[in-house]
C-alpha cells in the first residue's frame, strides 16, 4: 500500500536549461537523478522556430504527443523520455515563458481563442515535464 516513491524537487522541473547551474551555485552539487541525466543528454536544446506558422505547428504536435485536446476531461500521463526529438525546443525556458506571457496577455485582452490554444499548449508542456502527482498540476 505504501510502496510509492516520493520525490520532492529542489527546483521547478520546468527549469530544463538552467537547473544544473542553479544546483551547483545554490546547493553545491551536480544532480545525477534520472530526470537531470536525461535532460543533460538533450542539451543544448534546439532553437524555437521563428515563424508563427512553425510555432503553431509545433504547438499542435506537442499537444498531440501529450494527449491534450479541447475535450479533455482528465490529464493524461506521458514520459519526458519519449518526447520526439523534433519537439525538444518546447523544453526551452524562453519558449515556456513566452507562451505563458501570450496566454496571460490574450486572456486579459479578450483574445480567448489565442488564450485557449496557448493554455492547452502550456498544459501539454506541464504534462510532459512534471512527474505524476506533482503538487502544482495535481495529476
Amino acid at each position: 500500500m505504501f510502496d510509492s516513491e516520493i520525490c520532492i524537487p529542489y527546483l521547478d522541473p520546468a527549469l530544463c536549461e538552467t537547473r544544473n547551474e542553479i544546483f551547483q551555485i545554490s546547493y553545491g552539487f551536480k544532480c545525477a537523478c534520472r530526470s537531470c541525466t536525461f535532460l543533460n543528454s538533450l542539451l543544448p536544446l534546439p532553437p524555437v522556430p521563428a515563424e508563427r506558422s512553425d510555432k503553431m505547428r509545433l504547438a499542435r504536435e506537442l499537444r498531440q504527443f501529450a494527449g491534450i485536446h479541447s475535450g479533455i476531461t482528465s490529464l493524461p500521463t506521458t514520459q519526458l523520455e519519449k518526447l520526439p526529438a523534433g519537439l525538444g525546443c518546447v523544453l526551452r525556458e524562453d519558449y515556456i515563458s513566452s507562451l505563458s506571457e501570450e496566454f496571460s496577455k490574450a486572456s486579459h485582452e479578450g483574445d480567448y481563442t489565442v488564450a485557449f490554444n496557448a493554455g492547452l499548449t502550456l498544459l501539454a508542456i506541464y504534462v510532459v515535464i512534471y512527474p505524476p502527482n506533482y503538487p502544482q498540476i495535481g495529476k
